[in-house]
């Protein structure tokens, strides 16, 4: 668990570091537009460990898939894997931290030559419709097809977005720039990350003040529509961009293998036709000349081979060569091999290299069982002449033949670069059990919380004034499970305490991750003596605590729904004052009860509030004025209270509230409370940007040589 919560903190951190600054930003999509076909959540967690990653998958692709075995000590990239009710961890491995065996593969990873750039700007204008001064270069068709496809999905994009931007650097724009500045950054990425991955500079045409808005996406909770937009959009395009330079480079290694082969027969001819000559004037042979019947020179041997008989014994040339099954993955041992050495020892010495008997096994392939050759990425090799079957583009594992088709490259290129997306299969077990005894090592001392005492964490409620008031009012009305948990995840919000508990000091810390809970002064220093909580757990264990009567006293169970009362009458005081003028009037049938002072304002709202009859007709206006305000921001001088977010309070308010009762005689323990190293750190955080926020300004207005601005910064 702590492994996790680990790698679920360094998704937050991550996310929030590429979003600081352009310059980030583009490191990342440097790396993202090669793992195009990773979603966004992965890309970010490969990035954050192994920045220059190309292709990864589990360790079952690599073995079984690819021949190809994980180097002793490699390090895992740890994955989220949220497949299940309860999230886990998986691990990849990059191809770099790999090396292959026998028969093993390299992944093909399209690369775009300078000759195709031209063939390629053809296909992209027929499948986009592109004309004029969109076909001009590649850069241009790239950039057009860029601003085509955001305008295409940018409504679809950002669907959600505006209830995600509370306690953000958006909650302060207005819905008109939000979207200009998602459009803008939607745009250019996409841009970047095509032109990146065909070779191109995007930098030609961008530059780095193109993406300073994406600081204002600098949270978790924004910055993944972006994310996932840009992959989104990218992954179709370069899949078809990288299909057509596959099959470019097919042409071209087809074209290659039949010049060789032609080449290939036109010299054996020549030596054929000097075989006869000689044979002529040496006065022949009675039984014809000593040619193969299968098409082929005879096996050549060292002139002092002893003959045994008139008629040598003359093999087969293609006899080594497996018909069907390819060979098995052997250990990673039985690469160190010596060349020519066979595993049962019974070859005759006169085989080659590969275990074959003449020169036609040199134009034999690897990766099917045929010789042990290793192959480079693109490498393209010929059949016998003897043998019928096609040549082999060794990338994924793509068989070459006339009969080639797009989907075979998808099923291939799928096969490793898509392989974040495959389902989790059964570990290898030698290698999987090193990783195991690694972890186990690890956390082997790790102590977990007692229950008790999360308990008493969680009857503390948050760090808000009435938030343990709050939490027991929600459970009271009768909701989803999700909704439950959506409202103690933003009651908890984002900070900690300090709780001394049975003479033990504990560091409690929350955010939109979970709760953690260590001892000591700090939950970020150790994976031992912690426990983290989801906020599914905490929210359920709340609900199991009010269910049993354990989780606050009578007198305080009694107080939530008076504390509702008063919280919700004050949100609609609030709400009236920052209507526009002439706009309360129009919505209340009487504004007098709202000019009074506090606390004589709360009480008369109060007492409203408390019949049915004005409850429901108030949802019914608040609910027409929510409409108009989608309509019509300028009717809200503010919009700290708007009517929409006013509106779901006051619908779950009317709803019925069944209250709890405590358990005869349960009370609360008294906690002695201390400011943790979290809250410290968080705090200072917070200080520093406030006080750079004023100095920089200050620097540029009184202080005007450059020399010493950088002195003072």
């Amino acid at each position: 668990m702590g492994k996790l919560y680990e790698i679920l903190g360094l998704a937050q951190y991550e996310a929030e570091k590429i979003s600081s600054s352009p310059r980030d930003w583009l490191h990342y999509l440097d790396t993202a537009s090669q793992l195009y076909r990773y979603s966004f959540s992965d890309t970010l967690l490969i990035y954050a460990q192994r920045p220059g990653a190309t292709a990864c998958a589990e360790l079952e692709i690599w073995n079984h898939k690819m021949k190809r075995w994980v180097n002793r000590g490699a390090k895992g990239i740890a994955l989220i894997d949220d497949r299940y009710p309860k999230k886990r961890l998986r691990y990849v491995f990059d191809v770099s931290d790999t090396h292959k065996v026998q028969g093993g593969k390299t992944p093909y990873l399209w690369q775009l030559k300078e000759h195709q750039k031209e063939p390629l700007l053809d296909h992209l204008s027929e499948v986009y419709g592109l004309a004029g001064e969109d076909t001009v270069a590649l850069t241009s068709a790239l950039w057009k097809i860029a601003r085509d496809m955001t305008e295409e999905n940018l409504e679809e994009a950002m669907e959600g977005l505006e209830y995600e931007v509370e306690g953000t650097f958006l909650e302060d724009l207005d819905e008109q720039t939000i979207q200009t500045e998602f459009r803008e950054l939607l745009q250019n990425s996409i841009f970047y990350s095509l032109s990146r991955r065909c070779g191109l500079d995007p930098m030609d045409v961008l530059e780095e003040g193109d993406f300073t808005a994406i600081t204002d996406f600098r949270s978790m909770s924004v910055l993944p529509f972006l994310g996932n937009a840009t992959n989104q959009i990218v992954e179709p395009i370069l899949r078809d961009i990288g299909r057509t330079v596959w099959r470019m480079d097919w042409e071209e290694q087809k074209e290659k293998s039949q010049k060789r082969v032609e080449n290939s027969s036109r010299t054996h001819y020549n030596e054929f036709n000097t075989l006869m000559q000689e044979s002529k004037e040496n006065g022949g042979n009675e039984n014809g000349t000593d040619i193969l019947p299968q098409r082929g020179l005879p096996v050549s041997e060292p002139d002092n081979r002893k003959r045994t008989s008139e008629h040598r014994e003359v093999r087969n040339a293609s006899e080594d060569i497996p018909e069907g099954k390819p060979e098995e993955l052997v250990s990673e041992h039985a690469a160190d091999r010596k060349i020519g050495e066979t595993s049962d020892g019974n070859r005759e010495s006169s085989t080659g290299e590969n275990g074959s008997s003449d020169e036609w096994t040199s134009y034999a392939i690897s990766g099917s069982g045929q010789g042990g050759r290793s192959d480079e990425v693109g490498g393209t090799h010929e059949q016998s002449p003897a043998d019928g079957r096609g040549e082999r583009f060794d990338g994924i594992g793509i068989q070459l033949s006339e009969e080639q088709t797009e989907q075979d490259f998808d099923g291939a290129e799928e096969e490793i670069a898509s392989a974040l997306s495959l389902p989790q299969l059964p570990p290898v077990e030698k290698q999987i059990r090193e990783i195991e005894e690694r972890q186990a090592a690890l956390y082997a001392k790790e102590v977990t919380i007692p229950a008790e005492i999360v308990d008493e964490v969680l009857r503390y409620g948050g760090n808000r004034t009435g938030s343990h008031l709050r939490i027991i009012y929600n459970f009271m009305i009768e909701q989803p499970e999700e909704a439950y948990t959506e409202f103690v995840q933003k009651e908890y919000g984002k900070g900690g305490i300090g709780l001394q508990i049975s003479g033990r000091e504990y560091a409690v810390w929350y955010d939109e991750l979970g709760m953690q809970i260590a001892v000591g002064h700090t939950v970020h220093d150790t994976v031992f003596d912690k426990v983290f909580l989801s906020w599914e757990e905490a929210s359920g264990r709340i609900h199991q605590l009010l269910r049993q009567g354990e989780y606050a006293p009578q007198v305080v169970l009694d107080a939530a729904r008076e504390n509702a009362l008063k919280e919700h009458a004050d949100a609609l005081i609030y709400m009236e004052r920052d209507m526009a003028e002439g706009v309360a009037e129009l919505v209340f049938e009487d504004t007098e009860v709202f000019h009074n002072t506090f606390p004589t304002v709360t009480e008369k709202v109060c007492e409203l509030l408390e019949q049915p009859g004005y409850l429901a007709d108030l949802n019914e206006r608040l609910e027409a004025l929510a409409e108009y305000y989608q309509e019509d921001k300028e009717i809200m001088r503010f919009h700290f209270y708007r009517p929409d977010k006013v509106l779901e309070q006051f619908q779950k308010f009317a709803k019925e509230a069944v209250p709890y009762q405590a358990r005869e005689g349960f009370a609360w323990e008294e906690h002695p409370i201390f400011i943790t190293q979290d809250e410290i750190d968080a705090f200072l955080g917070v200080a520093a940007l406030i006080v750079m926020e004023g100095l920089v300004p200050m620097l540029f207005l009184f202080r005007t040589k450059v020399k010493e601005r950088k002195r003072i910064l």
